[in-house]
């Protein structure tokens, strides 16, 4: 991965390409950076059980709110995350007139991704376990998509990039998980009869993997992903 991207282009610098941060969440001081944790995330973050929720949670809003502060040309602490369609994450900024890219973000284990974009992106990050892959893949994969899991070599491998892969593709589209997953078809790419339901911009999916981290993004199809590691401080 490339170092910490300088943003000096202003919006015009992801007019061909959708940005994807990834960051371990234990290079990221959380109580260092807390002045841009607005009261109401602070709350929801302590409700979390386990600390490395907690720690998930605050990590990606310092990640999302460095990165847009650039965009602005502003601090972290003037940008506010707050839920959109369908309880989908948006930002916005004490900024008049200022612009912000659309964003997503998903965390598993150890590890946070931020995807941006001019365009609604969608991103999901999955840490690799054993679980039993056979009994679930029926609630969710189309029949197409059974016949590639059950034929493969690496069942495992077929799993996680549908599962990421659908997960991403309903994010880009501003929804939640939906009931009838088996009812969307990706095993030859977008499925686009569910998508133009939602959308008339034409996307495409790439999966990814990261160490023991798989994932995928979904993205508009006229361009291409770029991949850093995030540090703080972001600059």
């Amino acid at each position: 991965m490339n170092e910490n991207l300088k943003i000096k282009e202003g919006l015009a610098s992801l007019s061909d390409a959708v940005f994807i941060y990834m960051a371990d969440i234990d290079h990221i001081d959380c109580n260092l950076h807390s002045d841009c944790i607005t009261e109401a995330e602070a709350t929801k973050a302590a409700a979390f059980w386990k600390a490395d929720d907690r720690k998930r949670f605050l990590s990606g809003r310092i990640m999302i709110k460095s990165i847009l502060a650039k965009w602005i040309g502003g601090r972290p602490s003037q940008i506010k995350i707050c839920a959109g369609k369908n309880g989908k994450p948006v930002a916005v900024s004490d900024i008049a007139a200022a612009w912000l890219p659309h964003f997503n973000i998903s965390h598993a284990g150890k590890r946070v991704a931020v995807a941006i974009s001019d365009h609604p992106v969608g991103i999901d990050l999955e840490d690799i376990k054993k679980v039993d892959f056979a009994a679930l893949a029926p609630s969710v994969f189309s029949e197409n998509e059974r016949q590639v899991f059950e034929q493969s070599e690496d069942p495992a491998f077929i799993f996680y990039k549908y599962w990421t892969s659908k997960e991403a593709f309903l994010k880009a589209l501003g929804l939640g998980l939906v009931d009838d997953l088996q009812t969307i078809d990706i095993s030859a790419g977008i499925d686009v009869s569910f998508a133009g339901q939602f959308t008339a911009d034409p996307l495409k999916l790439d999966f990814f993997r990261s160490g023991s981290y798989v994932g995928a993004v979904c993205y508009h199809a006229q361009k291409q992903l770029e991949f850093f590691d995030f540090k703080m401080p972001f600059l």
